[in-house]
């Protein structure tokens, strides 16, 4: 069934959870699990170890429900995570994530997940969009994650990573990433951020590609796409890429960024190849400036742009 909040405030504290999904050994595959909604309008709070998940668990068939969070204040993530996904031993597709808010903020480890790590999946599994929306800014640092992929042996196809920002998106020493991870088998999804602007800094990485050995070159993986009305800022040792890595095979996605003033210092923007097959283009569109300075931060290898 649904599981739905509507209150002033949410606080999950404490290795707290809220669970739904499909469980072990349960469902068939016409199955469909009910919603997570939770709908506050001051502050939701999730902390302390503590998570939401719908998920497809190990042994069961279906599909998992959405996850629907929705506040006028400020969404909290902090040591917690939120999970919509396919377990390892589990057939199906996940749901939807959806996170609506004033101020989104991920901090300390924290993890925003969705896909497949089912290895029992076909190629037809189709995973569902993660999208953040928030009117002021979002935030995601101190070694935390957005990630919607095919995790290592996985089969099927993730869903597409939206950030809709009003002001800013900041990340700092984190990713965000849609792969084909090892051993996984399919395609990654679409990753689109628009704000007014976007840093990222502190080694922080965005990705989209493929590490699979498992995929064909019939593979060509979805785009990469950065937009902000005033400045795209990457330092820092951090990368924007849509890459086919090492042992990797498929055709790269694309990689688009549009902006008014592009700043990549010991830094580096690109798409590229390191295993079997072609890489995207590099789009780049700045209608006033762009500043290239610096290497990584390892001495090792050059900053700027590269396709």
């Amino acid at each position: 069934g649904v599981l739905s909040m509507l209150v002033p405030n949410i606080e999950l504290l404490r290795n707290s959870s809220i669970r739904a999904g499909i469980g072990q050994n349960l469902g068939a595959i016409d199955n469909q699990a009910g919603d997570i909604t939770l709908d506050a309008a001051g502050t939701i709070l999730i902390s302390e170890n503590s998570s939401i998940r719908n998920d497809v668990f190990n042994g069961g068939v279906g599909s998992s429900g959405n996850i629907l969070i929705s506040t006028s204040g400020t969404f909290k993530l902090k040591s917690s995570f939120v999970q919509n996904g396919v377990l390892e031993r589990g057939i199906g597709k996940n749901g939807k994530l959806a996170i609506n808010a004033l101020n989104i903020d991920i901090s300390d480890n924290s993890d925003i997940n969705s896909g497949t790590a089912s290895r029992l999946n076909s190629l037809n599994s189709q995973g569902q969009d993660i999208i953040l929306n928030a009117a002021g800014e979002i935030t995601v640092s101190g070694n935390s994650s957005v990630q919607n992929s095919v995790f290592n042996g996985g089969i099927g196809n993730s869903g597409n990573i939206f950030f809709n920002v009003g002001t800013n998106l900041k990340v700092t020493n984190s990713l965000v990433q849609s792969l084909v991870s090892r051993q996984g088998i399919g395609n990654n999804g679409r990753i689109t951020i628009n704000a007014r602007n976007i840093d990222i800094s502190e080694n922080s990485d965005i990705n989209t590609g493929t590490q699979s050995n498992l995929n064909s070159l019939d593979n060509k993986l979805q785009d990469l796409v950065l937009d902000a009305t005033e400045f795209i800022s990457v330092s820092g040792g951090s990368s924007v890429r849509s890459s086919v890595f090492s042992d990797g095979v498929g055709n790269g996605g694309n990689l688009y960024i549009t902006t008014r003033n592009l700043i990549v210092k010991n830094s580096q923007i690109g798409t590229s190849t390191f295993g079997i097959g072609s890489s995207g283009d590099l789009i780049v569109s700045a209608t006033e400036s762009i500043m290239l300075s610096g290497e990584l931060p390892s001495g090792v290898a050059p900053g700027g742009l590269f396709a």
